[in-house]
């Protein structure tokens, strides 16, 4: 074996023995059986035998038995892909249970035992059995990647009508995470590339284990994306449409609760508190925030409280406030995501535009 392929294969057990801990942890932290626990924990245990027996195959500690052993991974490798995605679907879907999950998603697992118990073992080599195995992995990983990526997409869109902050929601997190996935997929494609006498998977193992250790530290951290209050906002979204003169005067009045009340400056404020404030259902506020006043409640919010900055930016009575402090006296609980927001809407950072005004203001005088 070369120093190369040593390193790796070492990697790649010191990888396997942080993600068998965090096994434990979630087994032991995981109170209540939910079901995104529950993906979450079964998708691990794939995890961790598929990969235990890769380690054991590259090291060289299966013998005369072990096309017979080592290939009952296939069908939990083929698995996780799957898992992935129900896992996520189950964070960002408040209505998300078992009876729910559509009998095709067991169709990876019936490729993989029908290669386990049907296909020759009188392959050549290993690795030619492992490249072949490659070949479903991809074509399986690719639609699900990209299902996981649009559910991901349609959860932030989501959010932002009835939500004034998304960092509980570690949307940044679960993207960083897809991204991860893709990488062990191109390497996945390139393995096929370069053919069986190529082991990429070696490699690949590397960028998994970290893609799935992430996974797990993010599992340990995160609750369903919409709390039980979202219910019924969910359920009212189905009701009928409000005509345009009631939208133009509860967008007017709206606008006015939402200044004269400050209830903007609220750092989690939703829109069913909102709602709630003017008296009328969520449903109803989602349609004049989204037809009336051509935004989401997100954008709406946050939109106020950048005004509510720029004016304290602008003030040389607040030159005692640092950024954290403008941040937080405009509604935010976060300065990254003051700064991101604040440049995206106005073209420059917080610091540079109340640079901008002390530079008008030594000109002026």
């Amino acid at each position: 074996m070369g120093s190369v392929t040593l390193f790796f294969v070492s990697l790649n057990s010191l990888l396997a023995a942080i993600f068998t801990a965090l096994l434990i942890t979630v087994l032991v932290r995981t109170k209540n059986n939910t079901t995104s626990k529950s993906l979450l924990i079964i998708l691990m245990l794939c995890q961790v035998y598929s990969k235990a027996l890769i380690a054991l195959k590259t090291n060289g500690l299966l013998f005369q038995w072990a096309p017979f052993l080592y290939r009952s991974s296939y069908p939990f490798e083929l698995a996780s892909s799957p898992l992935v995605y129900l896992y996520i679907l189950s964070i960002t879907k408040v209505d998300f249970k078992w009876q729910k999950i559509q009998w095709y998603h067991g169709l990876p697992v019936v490729i993989g035992l029908t290669w386990y118990l049907l296909a020759p073992f009188d392959l050549n080599t290993t690795q030619l059995d492992k490249y072949l195995r490659n070949i479903p992995i991809f074509l399986i990983m690719l639609p699900y990647l990209w299902a996981s990526q649009k559910v991901i997409a349609q959860a932030k869109n989501q959010a932002e009508n009835h939500r004034s902050s998304l960092v509980e929601l570690h949307l940044p997190w679960l993207r960083f995470l897809l991204l991860i996935c893709y990488a062990a997929l191109v390497l996945t494609f390139l393995d096929l590339l370069t053919g069986p006498a190529v082991p990429l998977y070696i490699y690949s193992g590397v960028i998994t284990n970290c893609a799935l250790i992430g996974l797990t530290y993010f599992g340990l951290n995160a609750s369903q994306f919409f709390k039980q209050d979202d219910k019924a906002t969910l359920v009212e979204e189905a009701s009928p449409a409000i005509n345009s003169v009631e939208i133009a005067e509860l967008s007017e009045r709206l606008l006015k609760r939402l200044k004269e009340d400050q209830l903007f400056l609220r750092p989690q404020i939703r829109l069913v508190d909102v709602a709630s404030e003017m008296n009328i259902k969520s449903y109803k506020l989602t349609e004049v925030i989204n037809r009336g006043l051509n935004t989401n409640f997100y954008e709406l919010i946050n939109g106020l409280r950048i005004q509510r900055a720029m004016e304290l930016l602008r003030d040389p009575n607040q030159d005692h406030l640092n950024l954290l402090g403008i941040a937080m006296d405009s509604g935010f609980n976060s300065k990254s995501v003051f700064n991101d927001y604040f440049r995206r809407t106005t073209g420059m950072t917080p610091s540079e535009f109340r640079q901008k005004r002390s530079n008008s203001s030594e000109s002026s005088n």
